[in-house]
């Protein structure tokens, strides 16, 4: 399935190409670099279909490194095919559908947690859960359900027992004072981080298995003379970190930090570190591409979001945040299922700004809207 969805997505990259080559050729209005893909995204591509070949040639390839590799394209490739919509009405539609289907996500996490069924793992839950939260967060709530899935996400994300995404779903639920007027937003969002802090300090003081989380473990982590528990990620680190070697440019190719940590320890695989796996496979040239072009990518959502204040774009912004963070201390970026709709959230941004700036300066588009409105 995610070689098929990579495979699918990839060949709609010369459509976004041959799109914008014929939109520039065209004339007319010049598109803003918000409502385009940033050019380190296709850098990050060369360097991992380099860094393939290098380890097929050496015969090192795996399932594994594959179903990768498939997952960064289908991230990259998502992007540009949701940047190609030509219709705002469209992106309003999958916009839409995005948070219907969000919505009934968020009350399924929370009653896979409340009853234990193993449709999915609470870390992979946790990690998508920040996506659903993403979505069901921005926008006028059209009813009660819409309105108490945010707070359903994040009760999900606490009895996962997650750190990280709790952390986040409770700093993030700071977002629901966009849905207010103007005035009411910063009297609105100190509240929320009232709310949000007073309910972490109660969790880390009272819920004993969410305090063990943090303080019961290799204490690797020291911070204001309190032992932070890594839960074992410091030593997936050190080994890593210890054994870039002469590779630190380029990388030890496709692949190679699961391999290691699984020689090291057989029932391991994951660094638990997205941004240390792609400096121990593709070097600081890979990590350095993706970096730059993953917060390129934010600041462009996050300028959209200030121009139109479109609930897209604020999901958008949401969401890259929030899996960005994680993967500091997880593997967001090997999953389909985060990846995916995280791309083609962002390329729906991508594509509003485009189409928001042509409607709203083409007088001959505004004047037909508004002909169309009177007729009906």
């Amino acid at each position: 399935m995610t070689i098929l969805v990579a495979v699918l997505t990839v060949a709609c990259l010369p459509v976004y190409a041959v799109n914008t080559q014929v939109r520039r050729s065209l004339g007319g209005t010049h598109e803003p670099a918000r409502s385009r893909v940033p050019w380190p995204m296709w850098g990050f591509l060369l360097v991992i279909v380099t860094s393939f070949l290098h380890t097929a040639s050496e015969g090192r390839l795996d399932v594994d490194s594959v179903q990768n590799l498939c997952v960064y394209f289908t991230f990259v490739g998502a992007i540009a095919f949701a940047a190609v919509v030509r219709t705002s009405q469209i992106v309003d539609r999958g916009w839409r559908l995005f948070r219907t289907l969000a919505t009934f996500a968020a009350y399924l996490c929370l009653l896979m947690e409340m009853t234990g069924l193993p449709l999915l793992g609470s870390r992979p839950m946790a990690i998508v859960g920040l996506v659903i939260l993403a979505i069901v967060v921005p926008g006028k709530p059209e009813n009660l359900s819409v309105t108490l899935a945010p707070f359903a996400m994040v009760a999900a994300l606490a009895l996962s027992l997650s750190r990280t995404g709790t952390i986040l779903g409770l700093i993030f639920l700071g977002f629901i004072v966009l849905r207010e007027r103007r005035g009411k937003r910063l009297l609105g969002g100190l509240a929320m981080l009232a709310v949000a802090a007073a309910a972490l300090w109660w969790m880390f003081t009272y819920y004993q298995p969410f305090r063990d989380r943090f303080l019961v473990g290799d204490a690797a982590l020291q911070i204001g003379g309190l032992a932070i528990s890594t839960q074992g990620r410091a030593t997936f680190w050190d080994l890593l970190l210890g054994n870039i070697g002469d590779a630190w440019l380029t990388g030890q190719g496709l692949g190679s930090a699961a391999r290691l940590i699984t020689a090291h320890i057989p029932t391991q695989s994951h660094p638990h570190n997205d941004y240390l796996r792609f400096y121990f496979e593709f070097g600081l040239l890979g990590v350095g591409l993706f970096i730059a072009g993953y917060i390129m990518l934010i600041s462009r959502v996050w300028k959209n979001a200030r121009v139109s204040d479109h609930p897209v774009h604020w999901a958008a912004l949401i969401a890259l945040l929030a899996v960005g963070f994680v993967a500091i201390t997880d593997n967001p970026f090997v999953y389909p299922f985060v990846m995916l709709p995280l791309g083609s959230l962002a390329g729906f941004s991508l594509a509003r700004a485009r189409l928001e700036m042509i409607e709203g300066l083409s007088p001959s588009h505004v004047q037909s809207r508004a002909i169309t409105r009177k007729r009906r």
